[in-house]
């Protein structure tokens, strides 16, 4: 219901706003139409194996107390995959991954040797992830 209070400018204001904010989501949605993302059983996939590699390549330090894990990660996407994805969204996808990898190591209490790199790129001969 509407405030009493309210003047008629606050009031055109607030419809054109609102007017605009829905034009701007269609536009939005649109524009992101013709974007291609990956999908949520690729990201889970990428996540595992990244988990496997961990897993497979742990080390011991020299008096044998802690387990150390690598840090440096290269993702390599297929040329298909890649060629519909903008920069900003390797980059998200390479966070989203870092975030997920370090929660990874930090909730087994691996160390690392430094900061946890993903580098998500393209390789133009794979055939698979």
């Amino acid at each position: 219901m509407a405030d009493k209070s309210e003047s008629p400018l606050d009031k055109a204001e607030g419809v054109a706003r609102r007017i605009l904010d829905r034009l701007g989501a269609k536009l939005d949605s649109r524009l992101r139409a013709g974007q291609h993302e990956l999908g949520a059983r690729q990201i889970s996939e990428l996540t595992t194996r990244i988990e496997s590699a961990i897993e497979s390549n742990l080390e011991t330090t020299e008096t044998g107390s802690a387990r150390v894990s690598p840090n440096l990660f290269h993702v390599l996407l297929t040329y298909e995959e890649t060629s519909s994805l903008t920069p900003e969204y390797m980059e998200a996808v390479s966070k989203e991954l870092t975030n997920t990898v370090h929660e990874y190591i930090n909730n087994r209490r691996y160390r690392t040797r430094g900061p946890i790199v993903i580098d998500v790129g393209q390789d133009l001969f794979a055939k698979t992830l």
